[in-house]
């Protein structure tokens, strides 16, 4: 977990929380991990609203030079092209104000 550029105890309120962090090159990247429903547009919104926030978070409290990504867990879903293109692009639109250009990978 972290506040204001440090790593501190889980349990200090208003701590952000990546779901996995390492090392890249000497950097801290963190990484959210997201398995929603993609063919329910009310899901499609949640995550939306959720990366929004998780990531303007991460940007106010990682250490300086840390960078983030986002992975997409579709396993075992067959969600066709044209949806996750969609999907990943208004990923990048809605994190666009806090992350410039944020990774998003697709784990199937």
């Amino acid at each position: 977990s972290y506040l204001n550029g440090e790593e501190v105890s889980s349990d200090i309120l208003g701590a952000t929380k990546p779901d996995l962090v390492r090392d890249v090159n000497g950097k801290l990247e963190a990484i959210e991990v997201k398995n929603y429903n993609l063919n329910s547009k009310n899901s499609r919104k949640n995550l939306l609203k959720e990366l929004d926030r998780q990531v303007t978070s991460r940007s106010n409290n990682l250490p300086d030079g840390s960078t983030q990504r986002i992975v997409l867990d579709v396993q075992g879903r067959n969600y066709n092209k044209k949806l996750l293109r969609k999907v990943i692009s208004n990923i990048k639109k809605t994190c666009e104000h806090s992350y410039h250009n944020i990774p998003v990978d697709v784990m199937s």
